[in-house]
């Protein structure tokens, strides 16, 4: 595949000692994990130093979405782990009999893994829409995991091409929120210029066990997926809407509605413009597919 004018090799799925199981959840394929079985594979494999890896965060939207995004299905299914990432999907894979598996979102995952590759001695990076907003994500990680090794952040050039201002040396204006509320691209994913010299030289300088990016659904499963291949970082993971929580821009969600499958609720009242379709019309369609499947008699 090729884009900015650079051919990169195609992501590779997991190789080697059998993994947990790989399901189709809505034909989405989501790894049947526990929280503890995810944090011992993404530490071993990160401590290969083999870069290619990335893993994806698979909830219902996503499995809504790879009906229609074919990059997104390739992504998920070329991708070292699919992990639930969602209370409806961990239900029905428990449902199906695998009893192990459980949701671990992104917010959750950034500091749980960073605390049991702490020993370890990982070294992680953030890779979002501004520097600004990868460095107070960094920042907010080691506050909750002290000791955590973080590089300095990079980010693509869209933002700054679009006159927002940001980087290590510029001069941004009081009041400046650390990432604007809409990027655009100029292109589809596989098709712009995504300026990577900066990004490779500082993999090659900082030698970061993981490179977190956080550029969105699906934007950034097939920007991971496009370049496993080519950056030389052992795991990508995608996490999107974790830098915000991260860097203190968004509320969590109140533990409570987590435990009880409401977080979608919580999220959807924050954001109800941007995310209406997402959650009622996205939501019964995702029921849709999985009872559809269902019928025709998906089982273990």
């Amino acid at each position: 595949m090729s884009f900015g004018g650079v051919t990169t090799g195609a992501a590779q799925p997991a190789t080697g000692s059998p993994g947990p199981a790989r399901i189709k959840v809505g034909g989405h394929p989501i790894d049947a994990v526990g929280n503890r079985e995810v944090l011992d594979m993404i530490v071993s494999r990160a401590l290969t130093r083999e870069p290619g890896a990335f893993i994806c965060l698979s909830n219902a939207n996503n499995v809504v979405q790879s009906q229609s995004m074919p990059g997104m299905r390739k992504a998920a299914e070329t991708s070292f782990l699919s992990i639930p990432d969602g209370f409806s999907v961990a239900w029905i894979l428990r449902r199906r009999g695998y009893r192990s598996a459980q949701k671990l979102g992104g917010p959750d995952l950034v500091p749980m893994l960073a605390q049991a590759g702490r020993e370890a001695g990982l070294v992680h990076m953030f890779y979002g829409w501004t520097e600004r907003l990868g460095d107070a994500a960094a920042a907010g990680l080691q506050a909750e995991a002290p000791g955590t090794r973080v590089t300095p952040s990079l980010s693509p050039p869209f933002a700054r091409a679009q006159g927002f201002p940001d980087g290590k040396d510029v001069e941004v204006p009081p009041g400046t929120p650390l990432a604007p509320s809409w990027v655009d691209m100029g292109g589809k994913v596989g098709e712009v210029d995504w300026q990577l010299d900066e990004l490779e030289q500082a993999l090659r300088t900082e030698q970061p066990h993981i490179l977190w990016v956080g550029l969105g659904s699906p934007v950034q499963e097939e920007w991971m997926s496009m370049l496993a291949g080519r950056l030389d970082v052992p795991v990508m993971i995608g996490v999107g809407r974790a830098f915000n929580y991260l860097a203190g821009t968004q509320k969590r969600c109140p533990r409570f509605m987590t435990r009880i499958g409401l977080e979608w609720l919580y999220t959807f009242l924050a954001e109800p413009r941007r995310l209406w379709r997402r959650y009622l019309i996205g939501n019964p369609r995702f029921v849709m597919l999985v009872a559809r499947e269902s019928a025709h008699g998906d089982k273990p």
